[in-house]
């Protein structure tokens, strides 16, 4: 009966938060938030972690490790979001296909980049390199994002599409907590 009970405390506590971003996600939509707001601003954090990751050079390892840990969380419920909810839509709704295989190449390399990252927290110059590179791969990742294929996808959605778009993005990033 015990077992019972922490089987399903570990499931609602697995599937309420993603059930709260489902309805957050749709709460937002339905007050006129546009449904990648939320992906736009993770672009934000992560290049302004980026920021001060570039300047923490001379920081200790644990510090630098404490940055990789942040960084890493941030950009995997990000990426978990895209890959899995924005692109295939993209593809499918928008006909950009050719644009969201490029988009998950440059994904591919930030992961690389990400690794590198990892593998240099000991290693000033390394960092510094791993930092930058993963710097100038999302920069322009986020502005053609920004700029161009969320636009061309919001474009082709009417309302409803939107607040269920915004649901799936919200309870896909909740998956990470």
């Amino acid at each position: 009966m015990i077992g019972l009970g922490a089987a399903g405390g570990a499931l609602v506590g697995r599937l309420l938060p993603i059930l709260i971003a489902n309805a957050s996600g749709a709460a937002r939509v339905t007050m006129g938030q546009d449904p990648f707001a939320t992906l736009i601003r993770d672009h934000r954090e992560l290049l302004d972690l980026l920021e001060r990751m570039e300047h923490s050079v001379d920081a200790s390892a644990l510090r630098k490790a404490t940055f990789a840990y942040l960084f890493k969380r941030k950009i995997s419920k990000h990426a978990m979001a895209e890959e899995n909810v924005v692109y295939p839509t993209l593809t499918d709704h928008a006909e950009r296909a050719e644009a969201t295989r490029k988009l998950y190449e440059e994904h591919a390399r930030m992961k690389i980049l990400l690794f590198e990252l990892e593998q240099s927290i000991s290693n000033h110059e390394s960092w510094f390199k791993a930092v930058r590179g993963l710097s100038e791969e999302i920069e322009p990742h986020a502005r053609q994002e920004e700029e161009v294929e969320f636009p061309a996808l919001g474009a082709r959605m009417d309302k409803a599409g939107k607040m269920k778009l915004a649901r799936k993005i919200h309870g896909e990033q909740a998956v990470i907590v």
